[in-house]
């Protein structure tokens, strides 16, 4: 078990023994709440609290960011690139659309020339 007390603080170092001390918050610039042993004796210029108090004066310290292990990473990197493999698939079957219909254009542009030159309508 631990006892929990708040310990003055001279010019930002507290009025104790780091030996004692198992985990401290500061409170202000003048105290601290501060776990120690059980076997430590409480001294005058201690003031003791209770759990209670000294879980209150506990900061919030938000969880690491969990960082994606190499496979997730991977596989993340992996479907982006199915992504945009496909798009460059879609766009290139497009342009091929594209000139398959300029090239038919082309032939009956021919066909008409031929025919316009045979009729002697040029």
């Amino acid at each position: 078990m631990a006892k929990f007390v708040r310990v003055t603080m001279t010019d930002g170092i507290l009025n104790l023994d780091t030996l004692l001390i198992q985990e401290a918050y500061t409170e202000s610039d003048t105290s601290a709440h501060v776990m120690i042993s059980d076997e430590t004796q409480i001294k005058e210029t201690w003031e003791e609290i209770t759990r209670e108090e000294y879980e209150a004066k506990r900061p919030v310290i938000p969880e690491p960011e969990q960082q994606p292990s190499e496979g997730e990473r991977l596989a993340k990197e992996n479907a982006v690139l199915r992504t945009q493999m496909i798009q460059v698939e879609t766009d290139t079957l497009a342009a091929m659309e594209g000139l398959a219909s300029v090239f038919e254009d082309l032939l009956s542009l021919r066909a008409d020339v031929k025919f316009l030159k045979a009729t002697g309508c040029s």
